[in-house]
């Protein structure tokens, strides 16, 4: 789920009078895309069959493919 800058900025404390955000402590998200970490997925042989063969046709290795799903490329 990808969320609008314009969203994040409503959703900082105090902003639009957010009666949620004296709950919420403002957070630093400043290093959210910085993508320098691994995300190890374990999937069922068919599942991984099916990645496979759907990257083959695609012509792109298995991690592009699996990144692009969740959005990040």
């Amino acid at each position: 789920m990808r969320i609008s800058r314009d969203s994040m900025a409503e959703w900082q404390s105090g902003a639009n009078g957010n009666r949620l955000s004296q709950f919420i402590p403002t957070r630093d998200y400043t290093g959210l895309n910085i993508q320098d970490d691994q995300l190890r997925i374990w999937l069922p042989e068919c599942a991984k069959q099916a990645l496979t063969e759907l990257s083959e046709l695609l012509g792109m290795r298995i991690s592009v493919n699996v990144t692009s799903c969740f959005g990040l490329s």
